[in-house]
Order: C-alpha cells, then sequence, then structure tokens
C-alpha cells in the first residue's frame, strides 16, 4: 500500500508530526469538574488513506489545537485561519514553542525549516528540518525526534541539543514535569516497545515497561501533571502473538494506557472504541485528550451513465473485475493503527450480471504482510498484485527483509501460494498493476529505488506467458511535462495508456500517452489530493476517474479524446479507484466514509 503515502506516501509527513502536546502550563491549570469524555472537534477527511493517523496537539491552556497542518480553535470547534501567520510557502508542520506560540514548519525565501514570527516576519529557529520539537516545561530546552535519526532523542538548548542514543526506534517522547528529564517510548526488533524514563543530566535510562503492543510508525506518549503517570495507545496489556498483527479481524483496536512510571503497571483509562482506534494521547490544562479514527470502506457499484452507488461489499476497497465480469476483487482487512496495513488481504465475491454478491467472500491472497487485489490477466489464466511480502510474520510495515513490488499467481492457486512469482524486485511504494490487451505486459507505477520519495513513475514488465516469469522490464519514457505519475491504465483496444498525474497544490491531470511515451496529451485537469485511480470502457472510447467536488470525491467520465467531464455521482461519501466492468454497464470503485474526532476527559486530582 502506498502510505502518507503509503501508506508510506505521506508517511513522512506524519513522522514529521510525531510531537506531543506541550504540557508546561497544564500542571499550573485549575482542574476542571467534569469527569465525563466529551468531543471538542469532528472532522471528515476527503482523502483515501493519508489522515487516518494525523492526531491533534492541544496548547498547554487547552484553547488550540494543531490538526493535519491545521490549526483548530477547540473553544469554537472550528478552524482557526486566523491564527497562521504569512510568510511561508510549502507549510508542512507546526508545533507549540517555548511559550506556547505557534512555531512552523515551511519555507521562507530560500530557508526550508522551523520558523517562529518575530517582528512581524517568520525567523529561522536552529532546529533540523526533520525534528519534532517540544520545548520544556520552562521553555528553556528543547527535545526533539528525527526522521533521520530514530535511533537517537535529542534534547538541550535550543542551537545546542545533543543526541542521547535509545535502545531501539524512537516512536514518541514528552518532558517530565522536572524538565531535567524525559519519557521515551522505542520500538524493539520483535515488534513490541518500551517506555524508558531518560535523565538527561546523568545521560542514564531506566526502563519503566516493556512488551508494549503500541503502534510502530509513531507513538506518541503524554506524562500527567504530577510526573507519575504516563499515557500511551496500546492494543492491549501485553505482547500479541506475531499472527495474530496479520489477521484481517483480529481484535486489536487500540485504547488509551495509563502507565505507572515508578512500577510500569498499565490499565486502561480510555477503552478502545467499538469502530477504529482511540490514540495519541496529549496532556493540556488538567485534560487528556486523544485522537479517535474510524474509516468505513466498501467496494460498490453504479451504472456507467451514473446514478446511485450499491453496495457489494463492506469493508472491501480498491476493487477489480474478472474478464468475465463474474467475480469482482478487492483489498480487505480493518483500518488498524497497530498492525498499519499488514493485516490487508487481497479477496473477491461472485457477483450476478448487476454487480450485486451472490456468494461469500473468497480469500484469494493472503500472506505476511500486506496485500493487494488480484488483477486478472485478460484470458483469466493469471493473477497480478501488488505484495509487500514476508516469509515470516513482520511486526510493521517498515520491518526489514519485505519486498515491495509486483507479484504473480496461476489462477486457482491456493490464497498462501508458495509458488507465487516475484516480477520485480526494483520498486518502492509500487502501485496496483494494469495488464496490456495482449496480456503479455504489465503496467504500474513506482516510486524509484534510491530516489525522491512522494515521486512515481510508470513502469512496464514483460512476461513469459507460458510460466509467468518476468522477462524484461523497463520505465515507461514520458515527455518531460509528465513529473509524477501516480496511477496508470492501459488501453483495453490500443497500446495507450492513460496516466493520473499528481500537479501539487491539490490539482491532479489526466494523460493519454502511447505506451513508448510519445505523443503525450492532457484530457482533463481538476481538484485531487489523493489517489483517485483512473479506468477505460471497454470501447477504449472514455476514461472514468475521481474527483473532488463539494468536499467529496466523486467519480466522472470524460471522453478519451477530451471535452466536458460528466459527473457520474453525488454521494454523500468518497468515491475513488473505479474500475468499468467488461461489458461497460457498471463502473466498481471504493466508498470511503473517514470519522476523525477529538475528544478529552478530565484527568483525576
Amino acid at each position: 500500500m502506498r502510505t502518507s503515502s503509503s501508506i508510506t506516501i505521506g508517511l513522512a509527513a506524519l513522522i514529521v508530526s510525531a510531537g506531543i502536546c506541550a504540557p508546561h502550563l497544564g500542571a499550573q491549570s485549575a482542574m476542571p469538574r467534569q469527569q465525563s469524555p466529551e468531543q471538542v472537534f469532528a472532522d471528515s477527511p476527503n482523502v483515501w488513506f493519508e489522515e487516518y493517523a494525523t492526531r491533534a496537539r492541544v496548547s498547554p491552556d487547552g484553547r488550540w489545537a494543531i490538526y493535519s497542518r491545521r490549526i483548530l480553535d477547540l473553544q469554537r470547534g472550528r478552524e482557526a485561519k486566523e491564527r497562521v501567520w504569512p510568510g511561508l510557502t510549502e507549510q508542512r508542520g507546526a508545533a507549540f514553542g517555548s511559550r506556547g506560540e505557534l512555531v512552523l514548519l515551511g519555507t521562507s525565501g530560500s530557508n526550508t525549516g522551523w520558523f517562529t514570527q518575530a517582528g512581524g516576519s517568520p525567523t529561522l529557529l536552529p532546529l533540523p528540518p526533520d525534528a519534532t520539537p517540544q520545548w520544556s516545561p520552562d521553555g528553556g530546552e528543547v527535545a526533539f525526534s528525527r526522521a533521520g535519526a530514530t535511533d537517537s532523542v535529542f534534547a538541550g538548548p535550543l542551537g545546542n541539543a545533543r543526541a542521547y542514543p535509545v535502545a531501539g526506534v524512537v516512536t514518541g517522547f514528552a518532558w517530565l514535569p522536572d524538565g531535567g528529564s524525559l519519557v521515551v517510548i522505542a520500538l524493539e526488533p520483535r515488534g513490541t516497545s518500551t517506555l524508558s524514563r531518560l535523565d538527561l543530566a546523568s545521560d542514564h535510562a531506566t526502563v519503566v515497561a516493556r512488551d508494549l503492543d503500541a503502534p510502530t510508525l509513531f507513538s506518541p506518549v503524554a506524562v500527567a501533571p504530577d510526573g507519575r503517570r504516563a499515557y500511551v495507545a496500546l492494543a492491549g496489556s501485553g505482547a500479541p502473538s506475531p499472527e495474530a498483527r496479520h489477521e484481517p479481524h483480529a481484535n486489536r483496536q487500540l485504547g488509551i494506557y495509563e502507565v505507572d512510571l515508578e512500577t510500569g503497571n498499565r490499565h486502561a483509562v480510555v477503552p478502545a472504541p467499538r469502530e477504529g482506534d482511540a490514540f495519541a494521547p496529549c496532556v493540556a490544562s488538567g485534560y487528556l485528550y486523544w485522537t479517535h479514527a474510524v474509516a468505513e470502506a466498501s467496494a460498490v457499484v453504479v451504472p456507467t451513465a451514473g446514478g446511485t452507488v450499491r453496495l457489494v461489499m463492506r469493508g472491501a476497497e480498491v476493487p477489480s473485475w474478472r474478464p468475465d465480469g463474474r467475480q469482482i476483487g478487492f483489498v480487505y482487512g480493518d483500518w488498524r493503527w497497530v498492525d498499519w496495513a499488514i493485516d490487508w488481504d487481497g479477496g473477491a465475491v461472485d457477483v450476478d450480471t448487476g454487480g450485486r454478491p451472490v456468494g461469500p467472500l473468497y480469500p484469494l491472497i493472503t500472506g505476511y504482510h500486506e496485500d493487494f487485489q488480484p488483477v486478472w490477466s485478460p484470458r483469466g489464466r493469471w493473477v497480478a498484485y501488488h505484495s509487500h511480502r514476508a516469509k515470516t510474520p513482520v511486526a510493521s510495515y517498515l520491518a526489514p527483509g519485505s519486498s515491495d513490488d509486483i507479484w504473480l499467481r496461476r489462477v486457482g492457486a491456493p490464497a498462501r501460494d508458495p509458488s507465487e512469482i516475484r516480477l520485480t524486485d526494483f520498486g518502492w511504494e509500487a502501485g496496483p498493476p494494469d495488464w496490456s490487451r495482449d496480456g503479455t505486459r504489465l503496467l504500474f507505477v513506482s516510486w524509484e529505488r534510491g530516489g525522491a520519495a512522494g515521486v512515481s513513475y510508470p513502469y512496464v514488465v514483460t512476461i513469459d506467458t507460458a510460466t509467468g516469469r518476468a522477462v524484461g522490464h523497463g520505465r515507461l519514457p514520458l515527455p518531460t511535462q509528465i513529473h509524477n505519475s501516480v496511477w496508470a491504465a492501459w488501453s483495453p483496444v490500443s497500446d495507450d495508456v492513460a496516466l493520473e498525474e499528481d500537479l501539487g497544490g491539490g490539482r491532479h491531470a489526466l494523460w493519454i500517452a502511447a505506451s513508448n511515451g510519445a505523443s503525450a496529451r492532457k484530457v482533463t485537469e481538476y481538484p485531487m489530493e489523493t489517489y483517485g485511480g483512473v479506468s477505460w470502457t471497454p470501447d477504449g472510447k472514455a476514461l472514468v476517474y475521481a474527483a473532488l467536488t463539494g468536499g467529496r470525491m466523486q467519480l466522472f467520465a470524460i471522453p478519451a479524446a477530451g471535452g466536458t467531464p460528466q459527473q457520474l455521482t453525488h454521494d454523500s461519501g468518497n468515491l475513488l479507484h473505479p474500475r468499468v466492468s467488461p461489458s461497460g454497464t457498471l463502473v466498481v470503485a471504493t466508498r470511503l466514509v473517514h470519522r476523525k474526532e477529538i475528544w478529552r476527559v478530565a484527568l483525576p486530582h
């Protein structure tokens, strides 16, 4: 899967936002009387995966929150655009400074990094751009982790912080009220996390708790005003089995746990919700805050001429068609931040000629790590798919030794197929493949290993149709005006390819080009913030794609020759990843509804 991006497309942005709310005024605030949890903000993002793990960081006085690069007024429950000061371009992050003021990550002129506002203009701070800064309770020192140095936490005076090595990968940290020590949570190789107290004067770390079932990509930690308790998001009180992480529907949602910093004892203070995850604890002004995320994904169909969508399968996304139109493939598995994407498998369901399900879900592609949907060859002999296949259970999406490639297996092979064929070993964040009309080549997009993160190029792999083995591969040559192809689809009637390009700034474009890169032409341009997808009609005369309108992603069709787009859907959810049926009468797509909420509860006296 692609994460902040992929899922990692956007993973770098998620890591940058891994700091915790500023704690230094909370211990001085009057303790509120309210004891019942309350929701203070709600949002419904219009992207695919990029917003699931974004979370709130709350100002010391509890009035403001940083959420998804936006500043929220929690008192009024709305975005506070007036709080963001001008003078920065490409703003990518935010934090609360030594006095609770805003500190922004972005670019000003030729400088990129963290800025404060002084004298009405941005002033560059002596902090690395990949830092996640948190100021000490008295504001005199700063601590941060770095995406480029995950085995250390940095602390000290601004501009003179030094590295403190940590056993494991730092996923979260917070200042203790004494201002001379930190609590640090770090991921160990076996996949569980350790919480330690780091004394900065002595450079000594004391383990508080081991075998924490915490998120593995980032895991913010918060400290109570009395300094005796820490708060972390966990999927349970003990370590999980490695196999459980890969189960599509394991009961492993995150709740907020309190950890005694003297004994290491832990217990849930915010139980795991029935849907989604509660994570990213934050303490401010006598309250414990956290983020609740829910993603409701379904495979749906709609007539090619447009209309109301109809449910095919709940819990399914990124659909595909078998060539006879009697089976729909998809990705299935819970959205769980603690096991991010490694629990996803490829499955399918039999359907009638109207796209209605007529049988149960069939697991078609299962194994350790992430698997995507089956993509059948034109004659139905082979199934191609994207996978991060690993030989043994892995603990994290970024676990070493996993692939990130295009794979092939014969139709009818067992769901856990030991003879599956790895076609590529050169990609990074590869997207779903698509077959050429003669079934000899596969087209897909991928980052370039060793190249720029977040920039995708189309690749073609040629296979021996008898054995399934790759006999050649190469990048699709493109004209210089196409810079970042995030989705690709092969014409069913010619050697042309359709490409979805990310233009940046919330704009995408559709292009059609010959498979040799010649005769590229832009078909349309439209608003889009994620991977919307594109599909040809069987006659090759039109393209169906997803675009933003009215705050939601909807499906559109446009003639391949160009013209005026026709909006096909007006749904209350987000519709994306369209695939036109072999008959040309239906479009199957992902329907996605996100719920993001900020909650709080008063801490005990």
